[in-house]
């Protein structure tokens, strides 16, 4: 969630040792949601990828909030960008310049407006460091020209001049690999995302990408060809609806694009609807578990389902319910999925999601092997 150290420990403990005295490593499954963490545009909102860079950027800069007048302000501590709240040597709270415009404007059109133009930023040189932090990543962001509309860039679906999926994520991928890590990898979003990156990462699995095929060379495609070396490309997508009665994971389908409309169309009324007026576990049911699809119901069942997927090395994407989540006030019990996989092997599990706060998972809802929510302290950097 907050870190890839939870990938390594265990509640803040070494690996087990093996009888033979080796650390034996647990089987790790990563979660990485698509937008802003894999990709920066997104399909929710229709934003663009410099408006998603500039809201990247205001969570890296930190700050203290000041009393001026009848109005609140935000002074920058002047430290480095970073992802962490910085060390201080005072009792100053540090919040970050996005965490402020949050705070200070309730309206939430003209919150992201703040945010993304740095406007409440009273401050020109910090203003210029967001400014160079944005011209950086822009220039790192754009294809090498030999690159930039060739048919081979079309072939993965870099259609622009500008990179689709950031590169740390073909290089934390090939890292594991190389290390024989054993894990697997599901791709989450709200949105429709998913086929934005599946092109381009079954491109990389099969070794076609103009920009990344290096970083496998040697260790050969991830496709199944090479033995030993697990297929990790995108063979289906997977659809997770919620409501009060729990999970219900329809496999191998992504619920036509109207009906999930209207569920997000229920979410969105105005007066808030009062109970769930959806229907949609009986729409599931009656559309697609009648007629033979395989549906996961339940922690338990997503939980085995999620454990076959690690056991079996797969790569996946899941469409988490955006409306649940939105009609239950963006609480975290109401977000993507994530339940605690025991047994043996030991597994542990990686969330990676740009709303997940520092203390509050906020949009993963962590749970344990029983399926009971998770207080944040227990959960955050420890248990996911």
């Amino acid at each position: 969630m907050n870190g890839a150290e939870s990938a390594l420990t265990q509640n803040g403990m070494p690996a087990t040792p093996s009888s033979n005295g080796k650390s034996r490593q647990p089987m790790l499954l990563l979660h990485l949601d698509i937008n802003k963490t894999v990709i920066q545009s997104d399909s929710i909102q229709m934003k663009s990828i410099e408006e998603g860079l500039r809201e990247g950027i205001a969570e890296l800069f930190w700050g203290r909030i000041q009393k001026e007048g009848d109005r609140q302000i935000w002074e920058w501590s002047r430290n480095r960008p970073s992802c962490s709240p910085p060390h201080v040597h005072d009792d100053s709270t540090l919040v970050t310049y996005a965490t402020y415009c949050k705070q200070v404007v309730h309206e939430k059109e003209e919150c992201k407006i703040c945010i993304r133009s740095f406007k409440l930023v009273i401050d020109d040189e910090v203003r210029n460091e967001m400014g160079k932090v944005l011209d950086l990543v822009m220039k790192k962001l754009q294809l090498p020209p030999e690159v930039r509309f060739s048919r081979e860039a079309d072939d993965v679906g870099l259609k622009g001049s500008t990179k689709v999926m950031f590169p740390a994520v073909f290089h934390l991928v090939s890292a594991l690999q190389r290390s024989k890590r054993k894990f697997g990898i599901l791709f989450r979003s709200f949105g429709a995302d998913h086929e934005n990156v599946k092109q381009e990462w079954n491109a990389f699995c099969e070794m076609r990408h103009p920009l990344y095929s290096s970083l496998i060379q040697g260790v050969g495609p991830l496709d199944g060809t090479v033995l030993g070396v697990p297929d990790r490309r995108i063979h289906s997508m997977h659809t997770l609806y919620r409501d009060a009665e729990g999970p219900m994971l329809l496999t191998n389908t992504i619920v036509e694009a109207e009906k999930g409309k209207s569920w997000d169309k229920w979410a969105k009324q105005k007066p808030k609807a009062k109970t769930d007026t959806r229907d949609g576990r009986e729409y599931i049911q009656r559309e697609y578990k009648d007629k033979g699809a395989d549906i996961a119901e339940g922690f338990a069942q997503c939980q085995k389902w999620m454990r076959q997927l690690v056991l079996q090395e797969k790569t996946s994407a899941i469409k988490d319910d955006w409306a649940w989540w939105t009609w239950n006030g963006e609480q975290a019990f109401a977000g993507k999925l994530l339940t605690v996989i025991g047994g043996s092997p030991e597994i542990r599990q990686v969330f990676f999601d740009d709303n997940c706060d520092h203390e509050d998972p906020r949009i993963v809802d962590c749970r344990d092997e029983q399926g009971n929510t998770m207080e944040a302290e227990h959960a955050i950097n420890k248990l996911c």
